[in-house]
């Protein structure tokens, strides 16, 4: 399988913040996220002191701006097949996609996107060869776009 080419500005710049704003949207649902690395995820995710799931996020660039999931191949959300190892790991897993000017989000469930998705192969353009992909409508319902608050945003931003 093949990884993305990921740019170091999304590594050391949006990355942190799209870790900060999930810990924020959790933390409203009295979820304690933490980074790390221990289960190969992106985050973990805490209920009462029990780890309970798993958090993988992305940020589309050129994909997701404004509300707005344009995909101009498939014509929905697609995820790598690479991921689907946590979405069928011991505890649920969720797929969350930040927009290109972090005003928005789509949160995905591993076992939704195991169910719903439809495997494509095709190169993005930040892969030097093509891999295959999830590809979820966003017809399918439970499919949808949420804003991030301002205030969230800006704090996540101005205040690593």
């Amino acid at each position: 399988m093949n990884k993305a080419n990921f740019d170091p500005k999304y590594l050391a710049e949006i990355e942190p913040i799209c870790r900060r704003i999930a810990k924020a949207i959790f933390a409203k649902e009295g979820i304690v996220v933490k980074d790390g690395t221990k289960y190969g995820v992106d985050q973990l995710l805490y209920r009462d002191d029990e780890l309970y799931a798993f958090l993988e996020l992305e940020y589309a660039e050129d994909r997701f701006v404004n509300g707005e999931y344009t995909s101009f191949v498939w014509h929905g959300i697609s995820i790598p097949q690479r991921k689907e190892k946590f979405f069928k790991m011991e505890r649920p897993c969720w797929w969350m996609n930040f927009s290109q000017n972090l005003n928005h989000y789509v949160i995905l469930r591993g076992d939704f996107i195991l169910k719903y998705g439809k495997l494509q192969f095709y190169k993005p353009s930040n892969n030097t060869k093509g891999e295959w992909f999830y590809i979820i409508p966003m017809v399918i319902k439970g499919v949808n776009i949420n804003k991030i608050p301002k205030d969230l945003r800006d704090q996540a931003i101005l205040f690593p």
